[in-house]
């Protein structure tokens, strides 16, 4: 396999999971159990790196966080049954 990969921005996504403030951010819920692992790899950096080319080449980012089908204190179900967090995508 080559190390040299050619993607169309056009026709290319960036898609960030659960990038959310539990497990990104200190003090959040789940933070303990991934922080080690953030640190020793630089993720936030290479992801802001990553995600600051993507953009300007053009790519789509899309964020997307836990959802959960049943009820918890912090997200209530909505109507459908589906949490209130969504997929979603910045266009570039």
């Amino acid at each position: 396999m080559s190390d040299n990969l050619s993607l169309d921005p056009k026709t290319t996504a960036v898609v960030l999971i659960e990038y959310q403030n539990d497990f990104t951010s200190d003090g959040g819920a789940l933070h303990g159990a991934v922080a080690d692992v953030m640190d020793s790899t630089g993720m936030l950096d290479n992801t802001v790196q990553l995600v600051a080319a993507a953009r300007a080449a053009g790519a789509t980012i899309m964020h997307a966080p836990i959802t959960s089908l049943v009820a918890t204190t912090r997200s209530p179900p909505t109507r459908t049954g589906f949490s209130r967090a969504s997929l979603t995508a910045t266009p570039s």
